[in-house]
This record gives C-alpha cells, sequence and structure tokens, in this order.
C-alpha cells in the first residue's frame, strides 16, 4: 500500500514538473513572438521619427508656400512610384521563391536580374527626386541643406533576410 501512494505521489509530482516546463517553454516563445511585434512597432516609430526629421528640415529651410507645395508634390509622386516599384520586387521575391521550390535555378537567375534593376530604378528615382528638390531652393537653402545632412540620423537598417 505505501509503494503504490509513494508511487503515485511521485508520478504526480514528475508530470507536475514536466508540465511546468512545457508551460514556461511555450510562454518563451509568446515572448519572442511579442517582441517581434514590438520591433515591428519600432520600426513604424523610426518611420515617424524621420518623417518628422524632414518636417523639421522644411522649418529650418524657410521654405515659402510656393516652395513647400512643389516639394510636397515631389514627394508624393516619388512614393506613389517607388511603392508600385516596391510591389513589384515583392511579387518578383515570390516568383523567385516558387522557382527555387521547383528547382528552376535559371528562372531564379532571372527573377534575381530583374530585382536588381527594380532595385537600380528606385535608387535612382530617389536621386532624381533629391535632384529636383535641390533646384527648388536658393543658394542659401542649400547650404543649409548641407548642413543639416551632415548631422542627420542614420535611418535604421531594415533589411530583412528571404530564404
Amino acid at each position: 500500500m505505501k509503494k503504490t501512494t509513494l508511487t503515485s505521489i511521485l508520478l504526480v509530482l514528475l508530470i507536475g514538473i514536466l508540465s511546468a516546463q512545457n508551460f514556461e517553454r511555450h510562454h518563451a516563445k509568446d515572448g519572442h513572438k511579442m517582441q517581434r511585434r514590438n520591433n515591428y512597432c519600432m520600426q513604424d516609430d523610426d518611420h515617424n521619427f524621420n518623417r518628422n526629421h524632414n518636417l523639421m528640415m522644411d522649418e529650418n529651410l524657410n521654405l515659402n508656400s510656393k516652395q513647400k507645395e512643389a516639394l510636397m508634390k515631389i514627394r508624393l509622386d516619388n512614393k506613389k512610384v517607388s511603392i508600385g516599384i516596391r510591389a513589384d520586387i515583392d511579387k518578383l521575391r515570390i516568383d523567385k521563391r516558387e522557382a527555387l521550390y521547383n528547382q528552376d535555378f535559371k528562372t531564379a537567375k532571372k527573377v534575381v536580374k530583374e530585382i536588381n534593376n527594380l532595385r537600380t530604378e528606385l535608387e535612382i528615382n530617389r536621386i532624381e527626386m533629391k535632384k529636383k528638390c535641390m533646384e527648388l531652393l536658393t543658394p542659401e537653402q542649400k547650404e543649409e541643406m548641407k548642413k543639416n545632412e551632415m548631422m542627420r540620423p542614420k535611418a535604421p537598417n531594415r533589411r530583412k533576410r528571404h530564404f
């Protein structure tokens, strides 16, 4: 009788210990997911910080209303183009993943070249936007812009690995 009672108590304790470890492991995973969600929120905050920094630069440049409107139009036009290019890049990444899954390496290489061409186009659009913005500024504003760019904080690295 004592053996059976002792064995059942030990068994209950062992099950309790194993359950507790599994419970901790499960909640540690949820905590990790929560931290990843918080990182995404941080990226949004960084994006807002950069947007606020651009607004602050506009104030430092003492832009007139005509310049402000023209700069806003240039930025919005560039944003529309950039969104379309980024969407195309995302679609091509899916195509690349599918090609690699199907072991069609020739197609995957072609898709990578297309992605890189679109990235180049995106960077050229950024340069063109900067050129258009600089053409709107007076020489004094251009000097102030150079000073501000030297003091500007670097954007966070948002590169993600896609395997």
